[in-house]
């Protein structure tokens, strides 16, 4: 929320920074605003950012909701229980996505500062079996990074029914032994790539849509 930005910051809870300038020698690029503290002294573990509303996924597995009418200063207005430690935040439309050890979580949006589990869905992990690490949203489809399982393509077309479409990183970068931790899209000219960060400190990159440039 322009010109602040938000931090999760474990134990603490959810800073607020207040960008000034460029970074220089004459004088700080921030200033910290303010740092609140989540309900039962819950850990932030990652945040994502939707309109004037602020997602807050915690160690405790739970996702905390801190409205930001006045973005300096959040109120928190509520908590949802999703039984696993978030790793990971992404918001498609009016859906949120988390990533957990124990699948992927998939709340409604419908109420932005109520999240719930969408209908149709019997659960709040719309997708178990994914040790997710981190997601990130490309149209219809969620990208997972999910540590030694690689990076799972995920069909979201119908939030309340994920559906795996399997390992990306077993097709694009066959006999390749990818660690996901992060991922993240990529759009270059006439391409479209995925980031992947590994465990071991690699980036990999794979192609989706198979096209080449004029240097390749």
């Amino acid at each position: 929320s322009d010109p602040f930005v938000y931090v999760a910051v474990g134990t603490a809870g959810v800073s607020v920074v207040k960008l000034l300038d460029a970074p220089s020698a004459s004088g700080p690029a921030a200033q910290l605003v303010t740092t609140l503290a989540l309900p039962a002294a819950r850990d932030a573990t990652e945040v994502v950012l939707a309109g004037d509303i602020l997602y807050v996924g915690t160690q405790q597995g739970t996702v905390e909701v801190l409205d930001l009418s006045k973005p300096d200063a959040p109120t928190h207005a509520a908590s949802v229980t999703v039984g696993a430690a978030v790793t990971g935040l992404a918001v498609s439309g009016f859906v949120l996505y988390g990533a957990t050890p124990s699948g992927i979580a998939v709340l409604s949006l419908a109420d932005p500062k109520n999240p719930t589990t969408p209908a149709g869905a019997t659960s709040v992990i719309g997708l178990p079996g994914i040790a997710a690490r981190e997601l990130t949203v490309y149209g219809a489809h969620l990208f997972v990074a999910a540590g030694a399982g690689g990076v799972i393509d995920v069909d979201i077309a119908v939030p309340a029914a994920p559906v795996n479409l399997g390992n990306l990183a077993a097709t694009l970068a066959p006999g390749q032994p990818i660690n996901a931790n992060d991922v993240s899209v990529s759009r270059l000219p006439g391409q479209t790539w995925i980031m992947v960060a590994d465990a071991t400190g690699d980036l990999w990159g794979l192609k989706l849509d198979g096209k080449q440039t004029v240097r390749e």
